[in-house]
């Protein structure tokens, strides 16, 4: 059997399709890490606080509490804090819209001209 090098050139060269960001949450905690809680193993990326499954106690009583995230990357490496994310993406929008209005007072000073 030959090998179609061809082939093998364009799948070198493509660049992954991956790039959707994934919230984990309790529920769906399981399809992408299975049966395993990996209590206290999850960090987030920026922060280095724990995510996902962590246990307590206090006194005599003992329980679980879960941090969701978001999956950044297609490996399951970086690990985000939802609520860390979810600010930071709201920061970004704001900045944005904040170009977009400045590019369009840009645009107007030329419209006047």
């Amino acid at each position: 059997m030959a090998l179609d090098k061809g082939a093998l050139d364009r799948w070198i060269t493509t660049e992954p399709n991956w790039h959707e960001v994934v919230i984990v949450t309790e529920e769906n905690f399981g399809e992408f890490f299975g049966d395993d809680l990996l209590l206290n193993e999850l960090k987030c990326h920026w922060t280095g606080k724990n995510v996902g499954y962590t246990d307590w106690e206090s006194g005599d009583e003992y329980g679980l509490s879960f941090a969701p995230f978001y999956v950044l990357d297609e490996d399951y490496e970086i690990l985000v804090n939802a609520e860390e994310y979810e600010e930071s993406q709201a920061r970004e929008n704001e900045q944005e819209r904040e170009l977009d209005r400045q590019y369009a007072e840009y645009l107007a000073t030329l419209g006047d001209k």
